[in-house]
Formats: C-alpha cells, structure tokens, sequence
C-alpha cells in the first residue's frame, strides 16, 4: 500500500528529533514562509510505487528533499545535506501500521541559481505491511 503521508512523516520526525541538523537550520517545512531565514529545508516532490508480494502489500517511496541558503558557501548546503544523510541512510524510520525495510539516501545534487543554493536529496523508503 502506497503511503507517502506517512513516509513523510516519519522523514520529518527523524529529522526534527536530530539536535545538531535542525541546529544547522532554521526551519524544516513542506513550505516556506514567504521571508523564510536561510538556510531551511523543505520536503518536496514525492513518487511512489506499489510492490505487492503475495502475502505483503509494500511500496517504495521516494521524497524529495529540497536545502536552501543563499549568499553563502557551497560547503554549508553540503554539511546540511551531510548531516541528513546520516541521520536518514541506512535506517529504519517507524512508519504506523508498517515495517519501513529500509530508508537510502540515493541521490544528491547541488545546484547554484544565480545567489541561491539549492540542494537535492532523495530519499527512498521501502515499505511492507502483512
């Protein structure tokens, strides 16, 4: 069963139960207020596909999430998103109703937009419910 609600919400707790990543932020939101402070973090885009056995229904799902900073290095966005991976990869996030298999890192990107940089991570959840 495709559960990208609760998949994010297990991603936002990891992350928000972290001390030293949410001290690196100043905030963690599926949408930023308009004067948002940088740096902050949103989670974004999400895709999901079911991967049903027959005797579990499970799913993969991946979530975006999106670091913001601007007029600052490009080292301080990759110590953020640093921080994100260790908390995230390689976990096992609760998940109500479900066993999460599995939480990877698997992909990240850094992109300058003229005074803005934008970080990219995804992050996939293998899901199983019996």
């Amino acid at each position: 069963m495709i559960q990208l609600w609760e998949v994010q919400q297990a991603i936002y707790s990891s992350l928000s139960l972290d001390s030293t990543f949410m001290s690196m932020i100043t905030g963690l939101m599926d949408r930023p207020a308009q004067n948002q402070a940088v740096p902050y973090v949103t989670i974004g885009p999400a895709t999901a596909v079911a991967s049903d056995t027959l005797n579990e229904t499970g799913s993969s799902e991946t979530l975006q999430l999106d670091f913001w900073d601007r007029d600052a290095p490009v080292s301080r966005v990759k110590q953020i998103m640093g921080r994100a991976i260790t908390v995230l990869h390689r976990t096992n996030p609760p998940i109500n109703g479900t066993v999460a298999v599995a939480c990877n890192a698997e992909y990240a990107e850094v992109i300058l937009e003229e005074d803005t940089m934008h970080g990219v991570l995804r992050v996939r959840v293998e899901t199983f419910t019996s």
